[in-house]
């Protein structure tokens, strides 16, 4: 299982200027879909939806607070704080 670190696959789409980004992820990963709604100052929705190929192990860090939502339609995901 290859360990990969969130913010090095999608940090270029969180900067990113475009709204709509597409398979940023590299191709032996898997493809990835991401939509940017900017609601308020503050205040980003971002629409995800990630098609892996194969187990991997993703490590995400983050320094300021967020509220996630994870719904997983296909296959399984085991996040530990």
């Amino acid at each position: 299982m290859t360990k990969y670190y969130l913010k090095d696959l999608i940090s270029s789409n969180l900067n990113s200027k475009k709204n709509i980004i597409k398979n940023s992820f590299p191709l032996e990963i898997g493809t990835d879909y991401m939509e940017k709604i900017y609601i308020q100052d503050g205040f980003l929705f971002s629409k995800t939806n990630y098609n892996i190929e194969k187990p991997i192990f993703l490590e995400a860090k983050q320094e300021e607070r967020k509220f996630v939502i994870t719904i997983s339609l296909k296959g399984n995901t085991t996040y530990i704080n």
